[in-house]
């Protein structure tokens, strides 16, 4: 459920939907290094969710590979 603090692109990681993810990150709305409120990027979470179709989307449009997570660990 996409709540106030959680983007619509992180559910449709989540939910594994790739039509919606390239549709909301196509409308350059949001940036590609955005957090949620765990302090997790799109491409983290893209990675845990082993979502390669996104995680390649992310990395061709120059979403920053050496972000750290919010506890300093890369």
């Amino acid at each position: 459920m996409v709540g106030y603090d959680t983007h619509a692109l992180f559910h449709a990681i989540a939910c594994n939907d790739y039509e919606t993810f390239s549709h909301l990150l196509d409308q350059e709305v949001v940036g590609l290094d955005i957090r949620d409120s765990a302090g997790i990027t799109l491409l983290m979470r893209a990675i845990q969710m082993e979502s390669v179709a996104m995680v390649r989307y992310l990395i061709n449009h120059g979403a920053n590979l050496y972000i750290p997570e919010f506890d300093g660990i890369s």
